[in-house]
């Protein structure tokens, strides 16, 4: 029998007080028919975040754990996450960032394809962000073409759902203090015909 306890939600922390309490109540609002943990990394935040992480630990007591540690960025951060789930035997892993620029409601349009790929994606068409943010995604979809021989559309979108076997496999070719390690995830996923993406509010 599979155990219930078989879906993780990692998310980084860094200077999110003033939202990171709204981003896990709407969580835990929207998505009550899923069993699953949340691991919150406090990446040494200057401002109250870890305050507000205790406060939300003590009240979902079980069902948050949260890691404080000295800043090392996000990259590195979202690695130890995945090396957390890893660890503890998560079969599928979620991704999203402590910034609530997502619809949590998008989670299920991951979920339901769960079992076709290793890695679903959530894709910000109607992305509202900086022009040069845009911009940059737009330079890196070119790179990881030139370079790898794949199109990409949203490389870098933490809004994510990773099964685990595949992202043990994928870790082995990832150094740990790598800056951008949820590109190069898309990219050995692409390779291996196992990456597929589906739109979601941004």
């Amino acid at each position: 029998m599979r155990n219930k306890n078989n879906l993780i939600f990692i998310i980084p922390v860094y200077n999110e007080e003033e939202v990171i309490e709204k981003v896990i109540e709407n969580i835990f609002f929207n998505l009550k028919k899923f069993e699953f943990k949340i691991l919150l990394i406090n990446d040494g935040s200057k401002d109250k975040s870890l305050d507000k992480i205790k406060i939300i630990k003590e009240k979902y007591t079980e069902k948050v754990e949260y890691i404080d540690q000295e800043n090392i960025g996000h990259g590195p951060t979202v690695i130890k996450g995945y090396k957390y789930a890893i660890d503890n035997d998560y079969e599928y892993i979620f991704q999203i960032d402590s910034d609530n620029q997502f619809d949590i409601l998008d989670f299920e349009k991951l979920w339901i394809y769960r079992e076709k790929y290793h890695l679903i994606s959530g894709l910000r068409k109607k992305r509202k962000d900086t022009l040069i943010r845009k911009y940059l995604t737009n330079i890196v979809k070119i790179f990881i073409f030139i370079l790898f021989f794949v199109k990409i559309k949203d490389s870098n979108c933490p809004f994510r759902l990773i099964q685990k076997d595949f992202l043990v496999k994928a870790l082995e070719n990832i150094k740990s203090e790598i800056l951008i390690p949820n590109i190069f995830i898309s990219i050995i996923a692409a390779k291996n015909k196992s990456l597929f993406f589906t739109e979601i509010t941004h």
